[in-house]
Protein backbone atom coordinates (compact mmCIF):
# COMPACT_ATOMS: atom_id res chain seq x y z
CA UNK A 1 0.00 0.00 0.00
CA UNK A 2 1.95 3.07 -1.18
CA UNK A 3 2.02 6.08 2.04
CA UNK A 4 1.92 8.86 -0.12
CA UNK A 5 -2.57 8.75 -0.14
CA UNK A 6 -2.22 7.97 3.60
CA UNK A 7 0.16 11.04 4.42
CA UNK A 8 -2.29 12.73 2.43
CA UNK A 9 -4.87 12.13 4.23
CA UNK A 10 -3.08 12.75 7.89
CA UNK A 11 -2.12 16.26 6.42
CA UNK A 12 -5.73 16.93 5.58
CA UNK A 13 -7.11 15.93 8.88
CA UNK A 14 -4.80 17.92 10.56
CA UNK A 15 -5.59 20.97 8.17
CA UNK A 16 -9.53 20.39 9.65
CA UNK A 17 -8.25 20.50 13.08
CA UNK A 18 -6.60 22.86 13.19
CA UNK A 19 -9.43 25.01 11.19
CA UNK A 20 -11.78 24.28 13.67
CA UNK A 21 -9.45 25.06 16.37
CA UNK A 22 -8.81 28.20 15.11
CA UNK A 23 -13.03 29.07 14.56
CA UNK A 24 -13.21 28.50 17.79
CA UNK A 25 -10.91 31.20 19.66
CA UNK A 26 -12.33 33.69 17.05
CA UNK A 27 -12.53 36.90 18.62
CA UNK A 28 -11.08 35.34 21.44
CA UNK A 29 -7.97 36.90 23.55
CA UNK A 30 -4.54 37.57 21.86
CA UNK A 31 -2.70 34.86 22.52
CA UNK A 32 -0.76 36.29 25.27
CA UNK A 33 -0.95 38.58 28.10
CA UNK A 34 0.59 39.93 31.04
CA UNK A 35 2.31 37.25 33.48
CA UNK A 36 1.38 38.53 36.94
CA UNK A 37 1.41 38.22 40.64
CA UNK A 38 -0.91 37.36 42.67
CA UNK A 39 -1.99 40.09 45.28
CA UNK A 40 -1.47 39.27 49.11
CA UNK A 41 -4.95 38.40 49.65
CA UNK A 42 -8.21 38.68 47.14
CA UNK A 43 -10.03 36.28 44.91
CA UNK A 44 -10.61 35.86 41.43
CA UNK A 45 -13.26 33.34 39.97
CA UNK A 46 -12.72 32.39 36.35
CA UNK A 47 -16.10 30.77 34.37
CA UNK A 48 -16.74 30.12 31.00
CA UNK A 49 -19.77 31.38 29.53
CA UNK A 50 -22.50 28.99 29.71
CA UNK A 51 -23.30 26.28 26.86
CA UNK A 52 -24.36 27.72 22.99
CA UNK A 53 -24.35 25.67 19.90
CA UNK A 54 -20.68 26.19 17.68
CA UNK A 55 -21.14 29.08 15.28
CA UNK A 56 -24.26 30.67 17.33
CA UNK A 57 -23.69 33.80 19.55
CA UNK A 58 -26.63 32.86 22.19
CA UNK A 59 -27.03 30.89 25.09
CA UNK A 60 -28.85 27.59 24.04
CA UNK A 61 -31.70 25.98 26.44
CA UNK A 62 -29.00 23.97 28.53
CA UNK A 63 -27.10 27.31 28.38
CA UNK A 64 -29.85 29.53 29.86
CA UNK A 65 -30.50 26.89 32.51
CA UNK A 66 -26.62 26.48 33.29
CA UNK A 67 -26.62 30.33 33.71
CA UNK A 68 -30.11 30.24 35.73
CA UNK A 69 -27.58 28.23 38.50
CA UNK A 70 -25.08 30.08 38.85
CA UNK A 71 -26.01 32.45 41.66
CA UNK A 72 -26.85 28.94 43.42
CA UNK A 73 -23.36 28.24 42.76
CA UNK A 74 -21.46 30.79 44.06
CA UNK A 75 -23.99 31.79 46.43
CA UNK A 76 -21.62 31.26 49.52
CA UNK A 77 -19.00 34.05 48.15
CA UNK A 78 -18.68 37.66 48.42
CA UNK A 79 -18.82 39.15 45.01
CA UNK A 80 -18.19 42.88 44.61
CA UNK A 81 -18.03 42.85 40.50
CA UNK A 82 -18.78 40.79 37.81
CA UNK A 83 -16.72 40.92 34.63
CA UNK A 84 -17.12 39.61 31.41
CA UNK A 85 -15.94 39.84 27.39
CA UNK A 86 -18.25 41.80 25.18
CA UNK A 87 -20.18 38.38 23.94
CA UNK A 88 -24.22 37.98 23.91
CA UNK A 89 -22.77 34.50 25.61
CA UNK A 90 -20.91 36.03 28.17
CA UNK A 91 -23.54 39.06 29.01
CA UNK A 92 -26.32 36.32 29.24
CA UNK A 93 -24.41 33.82 31.47
CA UNK A 94 -23.82 37.37 33.86
CA UNK A 95 -27.20 38.62 33.83
CA UNK A 96 -28.67 35.85 36.60
CA UNK A 97 -26.08 36.41 38.68
CA UNK A 98 -25.92 39.86 38.65
CA UNK A 99 -29.66 40.19 39.20
CA UNK A 100 -29.46 37.83 42.31
CA UNK A 101 -26.36 40.07 43.98
CA UNK A 102 -27.47 43.45 42.65
CA UNK A 103 -24.72 44.26 40.73
CA UNK A 104 -23.76 45.88 37.07
CA UNK A 105 -21.70 43.37 34.85
CA UNK A 106 -18.88 45.20 33.44
CA UNK A 107 -17.22 44.82 29.98
CA UNK A 108 -13.36 44.28 29.55
CA UNK A 109 -11.54 43.77 26.63
CA UNK A 110 -9.86 40.46 26.63
CA UNK A 111 -6.22 42.12 25.57
CA UNK A 112 -2.90 42.10 26.52
CA UNK A 113 -3.35 44.10 29.85
CA UNK A 114 -6.64 41.73 30.99
CA UNK A 115 -4.54 39.50 33.73
CA UNK A 116 -3.57 42.58 35.43
CA UNK A 117 -6.43 44.17 35.53
CA UNK A 118 -8.73 41.70 36.65
CA UNK A 119 -5.83 40.72 39.33
CA UNK A 120 -5.74 44.33 40.46
CA UNK A 121 -9.55 44.22 40.77
CA UNK A 122 -9.68 41.12 42.81
CA UNK A 123 -6.71 42.62 45.02
CA UNK A 124 -8.90 42.67 49.09
CA UNK A 125 -11.97 41.83 47.13
CA UNK A 126 -14.16 38.72 45.04
CA UNK A 127 -14.46 39.11 41.31
CA UNK A 128 -15.39 37.10 39.10
CA UNK A 129 -14.86 37.18 35.04
CA UNK A 130 -17.02 35.13 32.37
CA UNK A 131 -14.73 34.49 29.89
CA UNK A 132 -14.50 32.31 26.53
CA UNK A 133 -11.62 29.42 25.47
CA UNK A 134 -8.92 31.24 24.05
CA UNK A 135 -8.86 34.32 26.92
CA UNK A 136 -9.11 31.57 29.84
CA UNK A 137 -6.55 29.67 28.69
CA UNK A 138 -4.44 33.12 28.10
CA UNK A 139 -5.53 33.96 31.88
CA UNK A 140 -4.35 30.24 33.48
CA UNK A 141 -1.64 30.77 31.30
CA UNK A 142 -0.40 34.75 32.71
CA UNK A 143 -1.67 33.53 36.25
CA UNK A 144 1.11 30.81 36.19
CA UNK A 145 -1.45 28.30 37.40
CA UNK A 146 -0.31 24.93 35.26
CA UNK A 147 -2.62 22.09 34.71
CA UNK A 148 -6.10 22.66 32.75
CA UNK A 149 -8.05 25.81 32.57
CA UNK A 150 -11.57 25.98 33.27
CA UNK A 151 -12.90 26.08 29.67
CA UNK A 152 -15.45 23.56 30.35
CA UNK A 153 -19.18 24.52 30.50
CA UNK A 154 -19.88 24.81 33.98
CA UNK A 155 -16.26 24.47 35.43
CA UNK A 156 -15.94 27.43 37.83
CA UNK A 157 -11.90 28.06 39.25
CA UNK A 158 -11.74 29.97 42.24
CA UNK A 159 -8.65 31.50 42.77
CA UNK A 160 -7.89 32.78 46.00
CA UNK A 161 -4.69 34.56 47.03
CA UNK A 162 -3.29 34.38 50.24
CA UNK A 163 0.13 35.89 51.29
CA UNK A 164 0.54 36.16 47.21
CA UNK A 165 -0.69 32.52 46.47
CA UNK A 166 -3.05 31.51 44.45
CA UNK A 167 -5.09 28.50 46.28
CA UNK A 168 -7.23 26.79 43.50
CA UNK A 169 -10.61 25.73 44.14
CA UNK A 170 -13.31 23.73 41.69
CA UNK A 171 -16.56 23.51 41.92
CA UNK A 172 -19.34 22.97 39.39
CA UNK A 173 -23.45 24.89 37.87
CA UNK A 174 -24.92 22.55 36.10
CA UNK A 175 -28.60 22.99 35.55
Amino acid sequence: MPLLPIFHALGVLLLIAGAAHAADHTNDAPPFMERVAPPETGMLILVRHADRNQGETDLNDTGQARAAVLPDALADLPLDAIYHADFLRNADTAAPLASALGLTPQVLEPDETLSTRLVNAAERSAVIWIGNVGNLVDLWEALDLGGASPTRYGSIAILTAQDGRWQVAWRTFEP
